[in-house]
């Protein structure tokens, strides 16, 4: 029984896939490795937030949530079934394949083994996470997945950090319900899709704009990052938070890129934005900075488009985890600890201060340096390689490279002024948590980093001319 409990992971999964084949293997655009890796956290996200609901009707135990799940994957499988002959353009043609194509995806697949094998190293030393993991995310799937009738009152101020939104635990105590037993697998197994989802959404959109070969380089120098294999076993929710925010970025910039089915990749980025959102805090942040970024690009770029109607569809995919998030924010979470809603004088207090500024500022310059925690120096290798590339900006990439760009600086901001108003001991709280704001952008700052680069046969097709 105890390995039978991965079945419940595959009801979430085939529903992320199913969504993405339905909407885009009509449009015969995309790739099978995106359609995968984009699965992984729309499905989970999807499923917590049908999840949530059913709780809230009922409970987490009441008997019969299984067949919401089997209705709605029996009619996403019917409506891709009925597109089953476009399926052969979104799998790969090994046919057109050149030797360096193989030698990059060779180089990724070794480098993904050992991530893989890194991550069951620390998984099976550490099997119930750490910190976080024992006192947010899977204590709190255990008060779901144990409440009963009485699962609303697990949510009191006395409860660390109880107003965080509810995917992770949702998704484990869902597992669990459905299971019958408490497996400590899932948690590590859900954190493992987590981990390694960012890298096929960063591959698979490469793929998508034609980078053939880069493609891989950057699922490579995303995997290679010891902190990515070392904060997904510790079960935190930063991962995952990391891949939704990785998913919306990656369809907003396909949105942009491919604008012929920009409606399709909308309506997936605003599910990915709200999903981040019902994953942390931290995603309430993104997701407004989603909007505020994503409507001006829209009505910029797409002006002779009918803008109100993609913007329409965005808002289709942000519904359902949106109505979720407010439920739970609305009706259930206590204040957060970080902002107090209630008597917000010290935080205005801190935000005209300039003296508070600079102090961040002097707690960012000791914060410990070493983001990602490499041997060898592979940022500055990536960097010269990103210089040899030709980095440029064209008519092709502008629109998308600077939505990246705005989604990243904005987010940052964000960070940096919770920092300013935050009622902890400020150098702790950096300490304690910047790595980990950082390792929520990686993903989504490796795509932009690699929007710039030209397909090395471009480049040396270029130089023969």
């Amino acid at each position: 029984m105890s390995y039978l409990v991965y079945l419940t992971l595959l009801p979430p999964f085939l529903i992320g896939v199913l969504l993405v084949s339905w909407l885009f293997l009509p449009s015969r655009k995309g790739n099978i490795l995106l359609f995968l890796s984009l699965g992984i956290p729309l499905g989970f996200g999807i499923t917590a937030c049908l999840f949530f609901l059913w709780a809230y009707l009922f409970n987490p135990s009441f008997p019969g949530y299984w067949l919401v799940e089997v209705v709605l994957l029996s009619a996403l499988f019917y409506l891709t079934w009925k597109q089953r002959q476009h399926l052969v353009t979104v799998l790969p043609d090994f046919k057109k394949w050149q030797r360096i194509d193989w030698m990059a995806a060779g180089l990724f697949t070794l480098v993904a083994l050992i991530a893989l094998g890194s991550f069951i190293a620390y998984t099976t030393a550490n099997p119930h996470g750490r910190y976080d993991a024992w006192a947010i995310w899977n204590v709190r799937a255990r008060m779901l997945a144990r409440g009963g009738i009485d699962w609303k009152s697990v949510f009191v101020p006395q409860i660390f950090h109880a107003d965080y939104p509810l995917l992770v635990p949702l998704t484990i105590a869902r597992c669990w319900v459905l299971a019958g037993t408490e497996s400590i697998r899932i948690p590590s197994a859900v954190a493992g899709l987590f981990t390694f989802a960012p890298a096929g959404i960063l591959i698979g959109t490469l793929l998508n704009l034609g980078k053939k070969q880069m493609s891989w380089l950057a699922g490579i120098l995303f995997l290679s990052t010891p902190w990515v294999i070392y904060f997904g076993s510790l079960q935190f929710a930063d991962l995952p938070l990391a891949a939704c925010i990785a998913a919306a970025a990656a369809c907003l910039s396909l949105a942009l890129t491919d604008r012929g089915n920009a409606s399709r990749w909308l309506a997936l980025a605003g599910l990915s934005s709200g999903l981040a959102a019902w994953t942390k805090n931290e995603g309430q942040l993104f997701l407004v900075v989603f909007v505020l970024v994503s409507i001006p690009a829209i009505f910029l770029v797409f002006r002779h488009r009918k803008p109100l109607n993609l913007l329409l569809k965005m808002g289709i995919g942000l519904a359902l985890p949106l109505i979720a998030l407010l439920l739970f924010k609305l009706t259930l979470a206590p204040a957060n600890d970080v902002v107090d809603m209630g008597n917000l004088n010290p935080a205005f207090s801190q935000l005209l201060s300039p003296a508070r500024y600079v102090e961040v500022i002097k707690a960012y310059q000791s914060y410990p340096k070493g983001f990602g925690s490499w041997v060898v120096p592979i940022p500055l290798v990536f960097l010269i390689v990103w210089l040899l590339l030709k980095p440029r900006v064209n008519n092709e990439n502008r629109s998308a490279v600077l939505v990246l760009a705005g989604l990243l600086i904005f987010q940052w901001l964000g960070y940096f002024f919770i920092y300013v108003i935050t009622p902890r001991d400020l150098q702790s709280h950096i300490n304690q948590s910047y790595d980990r704001l950082l390792m929520q952008l990686f993903p989504t700052f490796i795509l932009f980093m690699f929007l710039f680069l030209t397909a090395p046969e471009k480049i040396f097709k270029s130089a023969d001319e």
